[in-house]
């Protein structure tokens, strides 16, 4: 048995526990109670208590995070005071246990106080009271696992006002966790995994401009597509998937990008690539009159025509994105536009060069989602999408917008 003093010399916590820390009792009165409510995600101080209120959420959940290098005898406090109603209190910490166990704490009881103790490094962080009945840890019946694609959006075509042919656009960058294969010959990454009602922010590149109505002029580079969000470790992380390369025309070269823009008809080289999201554009010809091909998703651009995009089945059909635009020829597979074409809208595809003065638009980018049929997934404003069930999952594909998701 051993006997405990915590606080100071003014306020302490008198309590026995075994020597794992399993059967400590007691409340300390070592705490100091925050008076500002908290309704946000926020990160505690040591030997500090909380009040918090869920119950207004537009996430459904306040998230706290236990602060990061604790020592023994450490303690933090929380108090529901307004009731939880139908969302969630979740208590994280970066890497260190809560209770013996990874990833955190979910509550969900109206008007329940949490003291916890930090122990050790196995133990973690212990409830001296509180997280009981109803309250469960967050395990993988609580956390969702995500396969995920994120497709940019593909570069503008250049354009020159005569006889030659502008570079086209290079893809949207490509970047999946579904199959073998991701962007410019990359492995697949992985999965995310994410909790109920965690925020997901979503953003969907927009095709780059073409050349203006000036000759001799580069296209616009695609927009970036994107996926934010909050791992199990309490980190913001980001993929990002970057916009295809404008193509380019005359002395103005090609621009980099998720792949390449084609090269300007003045045997100008080829925009570069990103790695692990697309290749580069091909070089022009001022012999041959034309520009290069950009790049697509899995090939570089050709002397006339776009590399080819890349075949990924999340949503349970083959379908190829990110294929880069054609100079005086062909498209890349994926969306790439032919020469004096708009890349096709949601696959990322380039679009093809022209010999016109006005360029050609790359096509938007797309997002897509895939998890299991039992979650829901709820969609905020700003968003365009449409959600199919494939077998034991569902599918959400994000065509257009801005905003942020989760599930409930």
């Amino acid at each position: 048995m051993t006997i405990l003093t915590l606080g100071n010399s003014n306020s302490s916590f008198s309590g026995s526990f075994s020597g794992d820390g399993s059967q400590l009792t007691g409340i300390s009165s070592g705490i100091t109670w925050v008076e500002t409510t908290q309704s946000a995600d926020f990160t505690a101080e040591i030997n500090k208590g909380y009040l918090v209120d869920s119950s207004g959420s537009v996430s459904g959940s306040v998230t706290l995070t236990l602060p990061p290098s604790p020592s023994f005898g450490d303690q933090v406090a929380v108090l529901d005071v307004t009731g939880f109603a139908s969302n969630y209190f979740i208590i994280m910490t970066s890497s260190i246990n809560i209770n013996g166990q990874a990833g955190g704490q979910r509550l969900k009881n109206d008007d329940q106080s949490v003291y916890l103790l930090y122990t050790n490094d196995t133990l973690g962080w212990k409830p001296i009271e509180g997280i009981n009945g109803g309250n469960s840890a967050l395990t993988s019946a609580d956390t969702i696992d995500v396969e995920w694609l994120v497709v940019a959006g593909g570069g503008g075509g250049g354009s020159v006002n005569n006889s030659f042919y502008g570079g086209g656009g290079g893809a949207g960058g490509l970047r999946t966790s579904y199959g073998l294969t991701s962007g410019g010959g990359a492995s697949a990454e992985s999965k995310i995994e994410v909790t109920t009602n965690s925020n997901i922010t979503i953003i969907i590149g927009a095709g780059g401009a073409g050349a203006a109505s000036t000759s001799n002029t580069i296209g616009s580079q695609g927009i970036n597509s994107s996926i934010t969000y909050t791992s199990l470790d309490s980190v913001s992380t980001s993929i990002i998937s970057i916009g295809g390369g404008g193509g380019g025309a005359n002395t103005n070269n090609a621009t980099s990008g998720g792949s390449g823009g084609g090269g300007s008809e003045s045997n100008g080289l080829g925009g570069a690539g990103t790695a692990g999201q697309g290749y580069a554009g091909s070089a022009g010809d001022e012999a041959a009159n034309r520009g290069g091909g950009g790049g697509g998703a899995s090939g570089i651009g050709l002397a006339t025509d776009g590399g080819d995009g890349l075949q990924v089945t999340i949503t349970g059909a083959a379908v190829t994105y990110a294929g880069g635009g054609a100079s005086s020829g062909t498209g890349g597979l994926g969306g790439g536009g032919d020469a004096g074409t708009s890349g096709t809208a949601n696959t990322g595809g380039g679009a093809g060069g022209t010999s016109s003065s006005t360029g050609i638009n790359g096509g938007s980018g797309i997002v897509i989602l895939r998890y299991p049929s039992s979650k829901t997934l709820n969609i905020g404003l700003g968003l365009s999408s449409s959600t199919i069930t494939d077998g034991s999952d569902k599918v959400t594909s994000f065509t257009s917008g801005t905003g942020t998701v989760y599930f409930i």
